[in-house]
């Protein structure tokens, strides 16, 4: 389902909200695991989930950063109508 809404945030990404929820459950689910799997798969699933809210995290940062530097560097015409007016 698309919707118009404006994404302020990475926290406002449906993907994102569901990589949160699959990190939990991961978590609940790894409790049950055995206990001589601690350092082994339950902490490398674990990882695994936060690595997936995470790369949203990341994405959306560089996606803003990309964008503010594109509009501080490249000058838009009002600034290039201004230098013949000395």
């Amino acid at each position: 389902m698309m919707t118009t809404e404006l994404v302020r945030s990475y926290q406002d990404l449906a993907a994102w909200q569901r990589a949160m929820e699959l990190k939990r459950k991961i978590n609940r689910i790894s409790r049950d695991f055995p206990k001589d799997e601690i350092f082994g798969l339950v902490s490398q699933i674990r990882r695994a989930a936060v690595s997936i809210s995470s790369k949203f995290a990341e994405g959306h940062k560089k996606y803003l950063e990309r964008n503010i530097s594109l509009f501080l560097v490249r000058p838009g015409p009002d600034w290039q109508g201004l230098r013949g007016k000395s």
